[in-house]
């Protein structure tokens, strides 16, 4: 029998709390109690964006009595819609927030160099997302964090992207099944470059396999009244993760628009549609070389700026394991997995 709203919701909530008490007693093996002192090898954090994932997250923490040591927040713009959010869900949980200022020169400095070693990719969109992650998890580092929480998979399990709306059921449920059983998220991979654990409640099995088998579209997706801001007046639009939403209703962020992680964190200045950073590191007639040499010496499909620059971070750093790649065609993969032109 198909689960009602209601049901859909209150399931959730167990769901998510019981992924974190699993997360935090049996895969990490911390004391339950969250009076009892950690040791400094036992020191988590949570990446906390603002956003209804890792808020529902913070109040699956509340639940099960847990407090991190840290919140760790980006921002590399004043235009980061998380700005609003993230310190009023620290300050609601009473956990010490960090919150990083990181602008375009720095990002393309340490956490670009992390993204492209790590992940072994160049490709503009995972890239300039991860970047973002990646800062915020060698803030964990410096700060002698051990464990960190994301809230990674909520989008993928829940209809939380608008490109899937349009599509209807059963083939929704059966893309979204298709996407989950190969997705890959970088923090787990960043985390690992700098010696940290990182995992998300959402993809744990206790989480993701009650999504995906008692989760329909219509259950996840629909009209609701969403608000930019706090406290800015609502609009009824069409968003997903509804089942998370209604389950933490109490959470600060329940009815935020979903924004991207490169809009709430404000990386967007640095992708094509925002202007011309990159236009103004490498001009049009150096691309036009460049795009030429680098498609008859490595046989790689450069595609604007942004791609040739993270295209030369990576040969620097990864020219003996580019050239150990199968095929050209591999090579052109990493730098276009999720590049749409």
């Amino acid at each position: 029998m198909a689960l009602s709203a209601a049901e859909a919701a209150k399931t959730c909530r167990a769901k998510l709390i019981a992924s974190v008490q699993s997360i935090w007693t049996e895969q990490w093996g911390l004391a339950p109690n969250a009076k009892t002192p950690r040791a400094k090898g036992e020191r988590v954090a949570i990446v906390l964006s603002g956003g209804v994932d890792t808020c529902a997250v913070v109040e699956a923490l509340r639940e099960n009595g847990f407090v991190v040591d840290l919140a760790l927040t980006v921002y590399c713009d004043p235009s980061a819609t998380d700005r609003p959010y993230a310190p009023l869900i620290a300050k609601s949980y009473g956990v010490d927030h960090v919150e990083i200022e990181c602008g375009k020169d720095e990002l393309l400095q340490g956490p670009l160099q992390l993204c492209v070693e790590a992940l072994r990719s160049f490709d503009p969109m995972q890239i300039r997302n991860s970047m973002v992650v990646a800062r915020a998890l060698m803030e964990a580092k410096e700060r002698g964090m051990r464990y960190v929480l994301t809230g990674d998979g909520s989008d993928e399990l829940m209809g939380g992207y608008s490109f899937s709306w349009a599509t209807e059921d059963p083939l929704w449920t059966q893309k979204r099944g298709e996407m989950c059983s190969d997705w890959f998220f970088s923090a787990p991979v960043l985390g690992e470059a700098l010696g940290l654990k990182v995992t998300s409640p959402f993809t744990a099995p206790i989480f993701a396999d009650w999504a995906l088998s008692s989760l329909d579209k219509a259950l996840c997706i629909g009209k609701r009244d969403l608000e930019a801001a706090p406290g800015e007046a609502r609009q009824h639009r069409q968003t997903g993760k509804l089942p998370l939403r209604e389950a933490f209703p109490e959470a600060i962020s329940a009815w935020r628009r979903k924004d991207p992680i490169e809009v709430g964190s404000g990386a967007t200045v640095l992708g094509k549609e925002e202007g011309r950073y990159f236009s103004d590191l490498i001009n049009a007639e150096e691309l036009l070389q460049e795009k030429q040499r680098l498609l008859r010496e490595d046989k790689v499909v450069i595609r604007n700026p942004e791609h040739l620059y993270y295209y030369r971070v990576f040969r620097q750093a990864l020219l003996p394991y580019l050239w150990s790649m199968a095929g050209t065609s591999q090579v052109n993969k990493l730098g276009s997995r999720y590049w749409s032109s």
